[in-house]
């Protein structure tokens, strides 16, 4: 999953890949609070991964989404 999003923030938000890493946080990363509500948009429809804007502006930090994404994902299947 953590491929995936990485994937997801170096293709559709432009991220360089040397900065996305686990640690890193939404804002680090340049994602405003537009970038964060498309973010929500992406994963739901590119991973079939439902999180909210609010919830990633929450947890704000890759490792904490991929997380999520994953428990979101294991309930699904």
């Amino acid at each position: 999953m953590y491929d995936q999003i990485k994937h997801l923030l170096v293709s559709a938000f432009h991220v360089d890949v040397a900065e996305v890493a686990p640690e890193a946080s939404l804002e680090d990363l340049g994602l405003d609070s537009l970038d964060i509500v498309e973010l929500a948009w992406a994963l739901e429809t590119e991973l079939r991964v439902r999180i909210t804007d609010d919830e990633l502006a929450e947890l704000q930090q890759v490792s904490a989404i991929v997380r999520l994404a994953q428990e979101r994902a294991a309930n699904v299947a």
